[in-house]
């Protein structure tokens, strides 16, 4: 892509110039080319974006581990104690729970605050009448 960006940029500046190549013995020319090709590698490396560079990743290796051996033993026979149950006397027990006393709610009344209301405001304005000058209403 950035050989035909710099190729393209090169052809039309080259075509540009070709109806002035007759001055200076072609050296006019020369400088214009060399000209073309750096503003086209300046507008290449301009408008491309670099290639991210390449990661190489080894793969993990696979670990195969045999389990250990497993032993089985005979497990010796349980042995079974059971001693004789104690009977022991019940007791009652009586909970009562203590007294709870309600008060009535206590009633508070508050007075309003007042309200101040201010007098209107009344705004008189000029009034023009044509040839009579100023008037107030």
């Amino acid at each position: 892509m950035k050989k035909l960006i710099l190729t393209g940029m090169t052809i039309a500046i080259t075509a540009a110039g070709m109806q002035t190549a007759s001055a200076d013995n072609g050296w006019a020319t020369a400088g214009k080319i060399l000209t073309g090709v750096a503003i086209g590698s300046v507008l290449t490396h301009a408008v491309c974006q670099p290639c991210p560079p390449t990661v190489y990743v080894q793969p993990v290796p696979t670990v195969y581990m045999q389990p250990a051996p497993v032993v089985v033993q005979a497990a010796p026979a349980p042995v079974v104690v059971q001693a004789a149950p104690v009977v022991a006397p019940v007791q009652t027990v009586v909970v009562q729970p203590a007294p709870v006393y309600l008060l009535p709610p206590r009633v508070v009344y508050v007075r309003p605050a007042p309200v101040f209301c201010p007098p209107p405001v009344v705004v008189y304005r000029p009034h023009w009448h044509g040839h009579h000058g100023h008037h107030w209403r």
